[in-house]
């Protein structure tokens, strides 16, 4: 009995490991705000999205799910995301047009002529940094919920994409001009944020107090993530597995017990 348990304990945490060191996917957590500095604003350190990355559809596709967390945000009107945006590691590959399957009418932030025409231009996600690539909607077709895409690229695994931003010229209004570089960046709109200012602007000199004139609540935000890594499940299949040797363990220490 003690054998076959030790066997069966054995064969659960080899499944284990391994499932962790041969993982085809991988997911991080956005967890921080740009409105933060607003008072009431969302704050830094929330689970607002999670971004996972895998290889486990067609051969030679990375496919990208961005997801809005269930209960994290309180979407209004036109909610969705708008923009995502995402860094390449040691310089890996271009990204170009013909390298992303986006969703319909979502598009590639790129060069708009020349020799570099259909290319990835490194953009800004409104103070979280210079990222490689930036996809958006063109602000018409946001993804309510959930963000799906697929890239097509020589070289690359699931790990090829989690590379920190470069660091940008701070906003002087910003009373912690040091924002810091981020993983991955994603536009929400359409959420009640908490922070007030006055015209519809996001202008840290215009943070208002609500009920005044002119103050009316942000209805967008930026969120990044500062690279911490969420739970990556065991595969239902393993679970199965587990049970499965779990029971015959079982049975055979009441055989053991009759005996």
């Amino acid at each position: 009995m003690k054998g076959l348990f030790g066997t069966g304990a054995g064969l659960i945490a080899g499944i284990l490991v391994s499932s962790a060191v041969n993982a085809a996917s991988v997911s991080y957590i956005i967890d921080d705000s740009n409105v933060n500095y607003f008072d009431g604003g969302l704050a830094d350190g929330g689970h607002y999205l999670t971004v996972s990355i895998d290889d486990e559809g067609a051969a030679g596709l990375i496919n990208f799910s961005v997801d809005i967390v269930d209960g994290a945000l309180s979407p209004t009107n036109n909610f969705g995301i708008q923009s995502f945006a995402f860094n390449i590691t040691d310089d890996l590959f271009n990204v170009h047009t013909n390298d992303l399957t986006l969703p319909t009418n979502w598009v590639l932030n790129d060069y708009n002529g020349g020799q570099n025409a259909g290319y990835a231009q490194p953009s800004n996600a409104d103070g979280y940094g210079k990222f490689d690539v930036v996809i958006g909607d063109g602000g018409q077709y946001r993804q309510p919920g959930s963000l799906s895409f697929s890239i097509a690229a020589d070289g690359d695994d699931i790990y090829s994409y989690f590379g920190l931003s470069a660091p940008t010229v701070p906003d002087p209004l910003d009373p912690d001009p040091q924002q810091p570089t981020m993983f991955f960046a994603a536009h929400v709109t359409g959420i009640n944020t908490g922070a007030y200012t006055i015209g519809g602007t996001s202008a840290l000199g215009d943070q208002c107090l609500p009920g005044t004139d002119g103050c009316v609540e942000l209805s967008s935000a930026w969120f990044g993530s500062t690279g911490n890594v969420a739970v990556v499940p065991v595969p239902a299949a393993a679970w199965l597995f587990m049970s499965g040797l779990i029971g015959l363990i079982g049975v055979s220490r009441r055989k053991q017990q009759n005996k």
